[in-house]
């Protein structure tokens, strides 16, 4: 069999070898087909997560709850982080993880409670240079209705000691 191309000499194809259309049609035009697929899937995935609400920067007071608000936790904000050159020492994530040992949902940056004494177990995230130290905290708070907490941090080193600021009203 002989295969030719415009302006190029004819090629002899033996058996058990593939013809170039076999092989465009299997692999693309150049071999590329994977990684375009690729690609396009990260494109695509990154574009969605963009797309994630953040941590609204004024969340108003529920009646009869208190609401503690934090940030970090969404998927858009962690995706916004991978393109970051982080220098020094950043708190990434401050969120809480658990009331009275219960876990809340993942992606929340807003925990909604009614009024009372709890155990906030609250998760940081620190990036010291280029690297990454998460640690928990266990705070005990008295959270009033009508209320809106703000998480805030102290980093220490490779530790952030958190604490809420009643900041109703401020806003």
């Amino acid at each position: 069999m002989t295969i030719e191309n415009d302006g190029s000499p004819p090629v002899r194809a033996s058996r058990g070898v593939q013809s170039l259309r076999i092989a465009q049609a299997r692999y693309g035009a150049h071999g590329y087909g994977v990684i375009r697929v690729l690609v396009l899937a990260l494109c695509a995935a990154l574009a969605g997560c963009g797309t994630a609400p953040a941590t609204p920067e004024r969340v108003p007071p529920e009646p009869g709850r208190a609401v503690v608000v934090g940030w970090g936790n969404t998927a858009g904000e962690a995706a916004k982080l991978i393109f970051k050159s982080i220098r020094g020492t950043v708190i990434s994530t401050l969120h809480v993880s658990k009331v009275n040992g219960q876990a809340i949902s993942y992606g929340q940056n807003v925990a909604r409670v009614a009024p009372g004494e709890y155990d906030l177990t609250i998760a940081c995230g620190i990036y010291v240079a280029d690297r990454y130290f998460p640690s928990d905290s266990v705070i005990h708070a008295n959270l009033s209705g009508n209320h809106v907490y703000r998480l805030r941090a102290e980093p220490q080193a490779r530790k952030c000691y958190p604490y809420l600021e009643d900041t109703t009203g401020k806003e």
